[in-house]
């Protein structure tokens, strides 16, 4: 028997109701109740059990509980997993977690053996300090993301920015995607520096063969312009070397990166989302997602509302209304035949009609709508939504899930994963291509669904009825 027929018949069991009597006042068959109980049928939806679960005298962790196991057995623990780790991730990206670590260490002094963490630690201060003081100012990394010592890096270079990073990461096969979260998490503790100018990432899978695996037993290694760390594949203790032994390790390093793919690419304008989507590739015939904390109303500002609010020079008026028309025709055409789904909060839609302002639009180039003319785009969207199937909004349940300001990921299968933040007025947008964690956000939609982070199609289109005629 499963884990959540289990909880469920325990619920019941625990319940004032017998079966026939809980069969009697939900209006569910019986059998129905009795096979679900049994394990012999799972819930096509969990909205199918909800009337049972509202008879019963549940807490809110039991409640919890319950809807967990029934995600679980419905996706799979590996899958539920990941989804909640990347869900975490999202959360996340505006309050991106640098561990701040301080140790005490000599920068005159150098272990060349280093038995355990501490040691290694300080190696790698001592490394960080000949990049930040060579010529080349580059840090070569080639060890996981998920441990103190990448941290302490990370720390270094979140505090001084006075070195450049070049970063191979080493990743499950795509064949074995939901064998573990290795990939997440390290996707999760590199994303700081993926959104950096000074870092270039790189990957390559296990099955990818290392130079080095052929003649030393150490896995990874941090090389700055003089000196090489070799780090045990315990990341439990190290050796540092130097002179011409050094300049090999540094050149078999760079070997490694050059046959390594491409882990993300980086983008920073002022001109903001119109010209990161100007960049993002585009597939045939493929369903596209956005998701923002404001509504995306790019699509429904028409040529006379750009110009009147556009207060750039020419230049950047022809580039920016050139990136704006291309997207309008991009959308017209993709929702002849495909669904454009775009996810927004309520917060979010109480912004733009308190603001005027979208981070679709860079605020240094246009002026805020004024009331009316949110009011009208709002309208818009309604008209749009009522005509044509394939142009769907769906409210972002922020009870459930908390999507972050001045963000927004667009994505379609088979594409890259654009992510752009907007922080301190700059855009900084990246394309994530590594396929494992372009998969993990492709499927993240039917994670929402079965969740339900969100509010389905019909509640969102009565909602903006109504917040239009509030606001009106």
């Amino acid at each position: 028997m499963s884990l959540f027929a289990n909880l469920l018949s325990q619920f019941i069991s625990d319940s004032p109701y017998s079966i026939k009597k809980l069969s009697d006042e939900c209006n569910v068959d019986r059998t129905v109740i009795q096979k679900y109980i049994s394990g012999e049928r799972l819930p096509n939806s969990y909205k199918n059990i909800e009337k049972i679960i509202n008879k019963l005298t549940l807490t809110k962790k039991q409640k919890k509980n319950l809807r967990k196991t029934y995600d679980i057995e419905k996706i799979g623990i590996d899958k539920y997993n990941h989804f909640i780790k990347l869900k975490q991730i999202i959360e996340n990206i505006n309050h991106i977690n640098i561990n701040h670590i301080e140790i005490n260490y000599n920068l005159n002094t150098k272990h060349t053996i280093a038995k355990n963490i501490d040691e290694l630690i300080i190696n790698i201060h001592f490394i960080i300090n000949d990049a930040i003081n060579s010529k080349n100012n580059t840090l070569k990394l080639y060890i996981p993301t998920n441990n103190i010592l990448y941290s302490t890096i990370i720390n270094s270079f979140y505090l001084s920015h006075n070195f450049h990073i070049k970063q191979i990461l080493h990743l499950e096969n795509d064949q074995e995607n939901y064998k573990n979260m290795l990939n997440l998490i390290q996707f999760d503790n590199c994303f700081f520096t993926l959104l950096s100018q000074n870092v270039i990432t790189k990957y390559n899978y296990n099955n990818f063969i290392s130079t080095l695996s052929h003649y030393i037993s150490y896995s990874y290694m941090i090389c700055s312009e003089q000196y090489t760390l070799l780090i045990d594949s315990q990341l439990s203790s190290g050796i540092l070397l130097t002179n011409e032994i050094s300049q090999f390790l540094n050149h078999q390093f760079d070997i490694i990166f050059k046959n390594s793919q491409i882990y993300n690419s980086q983008h920073f304008s002022s001109f903001g989302y119109l010209q990161c989507h100007h960049n993002f590739h585009y597939i045939q015939n493929r369903n596209h997602n956005i998701l923002a904390n404001e509504p995306s109303i790019i699509s429904v500002i028409d040529d006379n509302l750009f110009d009147y609010h556009f207060i750039g020079n020419k230049c950047d008026y022809n580039k920016i209304k050139k990136y704006f028309s291309d997207y309008k025709n991009y959308i017209l055409n993709l929702t002849i035949t495909n669904t454009l789904n775009i996810y927004f909060t309520k917060s979010g839609l109480q912004a733009f009609i308190d603001t005027g302002f979208t981070c679709e639009f860079p605020k240094e180039y246009m002026t805020p709508l004024s009331k009316k003319e949110r009011i009208f785009i709002l309208k818009r969207f309604m008209n749009i939504i009522n005509s044509n199937k394939n142009y769907q909004l769906h409210l972002i349940n922020e009870n459930y899930f908390t999507f972050p300001q001045q963000c927004i990921i667009s994505y379609q299968e088979n594409s890259d994963i654009m992510i752009m933040i907007n922080s301190n007025n700059q855009n900084s947008t990246i394309f994530i291509k590594e396929l494992t964690i372009k998969k993990e956000f492709y499927h993240f939609e039917s994670f929402i669904k079965l969740e339900e982070l969100e509010y389905d199609v019909i509640y969102t289109k009565h909602y903006l009825q109504q917040f239009i005629k509030n606001n009106s």
